[in-house]
């Protein structure tokens, strides 16, 4: 595969995961280098602090997800061109 380098306009997300001894973790962040991408990384930011204040020792996680969810698509995030 060709290199492969970041442009001043890219969204950046790293995502991953650990496993071990039967201890799960989770975990993802986005950023951005262009303020085209600001009304994005707000909306997402919105659901994934909603995600968290709905998540509790009997939250159900397609509740979570269906709050997160909401948010997002509330949000008005306008593509550039």
């Amino acid at each position: 595969d060709a290199a492969r380098y970041l442009r001043p306009a890219d969204v950046l997300k790293v995502d991953f995961g650990v496993h071990v001894e039967g201890h799960i973790l989770d975990c993802a962040f986005s950023m951005s280098f262009d303020p085209m991408h600001d009304e994005l990384m707000r909306a997402v930011q919105e659901a994934t602090e909603e995600g968290l204040r709905q998540v509790g020792h009997d939250a159900r996680i397609c509740e979570v997800s269906r709050c997160i969810q909401e948010v997002m698509e509330a949000g008005e995030v306008h593509r550039p061109n």
